[in-house]
């Protein structure tokens, strides 16, 4: 039986992606563009457009489409901004930040995922990004500094390393925390963390401010406080490749 993979396409983006409050018209074409079914495994391919996390190799998995498109809106990608997509794993991420941005370095730790990446990326044409084997935790300084940088799963907290790679007043979406208790660390101008306890909290902001949220169906904005929107962010699956993994 021959899947009809574009049809699946449209009830992804209709059924699962602006069923979340991903609104931004500029993001929903490009997960309507981005064919998804040319990055997953094969033995997945039936299951290619399930909003649901596909692995990819051991310990690794493509992000679920509606987690995706929420965080890639947060985002808040300008056509003019150079990207750093850090743990890309096979290059879907990839895909759908190049049809936003200028351009896109995307960091894969994984050898064999990298190579992945890189090949359908190029083949594919996405010729704004390029894929960079390198430790993930080490970003790629020697492109930066970055307009937007974006990781593909939860840190223990976003090492100094990579944060030096943002411009300065500029944006970084990462989900922070360890274990079922997670809690968010705004950003001041000199990287200074104050905290605020809550579960599960999504990064988003720009190099002086924060966004953050906790688990509860769609993101929706709650409340501000000191200058940080609070966000409220729902359903977040299990991140790879740093769920409960500390990257320093």
């Amino acid at each position: 039986m021959t899947l009809d993979f574009e049809n699946q396409r449209q009830h992804m983006v209709d059924g699962q992606i602006r069923t979340s409050d991903v609104t931004n018209l500029g993001v929903l074409a490009a997960f309507q563009e981005v064919p998804r079914e040319e990055f997953v495994a094969n033995e997945h391919l039936p299951l290619a457009y399930l909003d649901d996390d596909l692995a990819i190799a051991a310990g690794r998995s493509i992000m679920a489409p509606a987690t995706l498109a929420k965080l890639v809106q947060a985002a808040s990608v300008g056509a003019n901004d150079i990207v750093l997509d850090i743990g890309c794993g096979t290059g879907y991420s990839t895909a759908i930040l190049s049809r936003l941005c200028n351009s896109v370095v995307a960091v894969e730790e994984n050898s064999d995922l990298a190579g992945i990446a890189s090949t359908k990326l190029s083949e594919l044409g996405f010729d704004n990004a390029v894929v960079v084997q390198s430790r993930m935790t080490q970003g790629c300084a020697g492109e930066g500094p970055f307009d937007v940088i974006f990781l593909g799963g939860s840190v223990d907290e976003v090492p100094s390393t990579i944060l030096e790679q943002l411009k300065d007043g500029r944006r970084l979406v990462a989900v922070v925390g360890q274990g079922e208790f997670r809690r968010s660390q705004p950003l001041d101008k000199g990287w200074q963390q104050r905290f605020l306890a809550s579960p599960f909290q999504l990064r988003c902001g720009r190099a002086s401010r924060i966004c953050q949220g906790s688990r509860i169906p769609v993101l929706t904005p709650v409340a501000t406080e000191g200058g940080c929107h609070l966000l409220q962010l729902g359903n977040f699956p299990p991140f790879l490749p740093w769920c409960d993994t500390r990257l320093i």
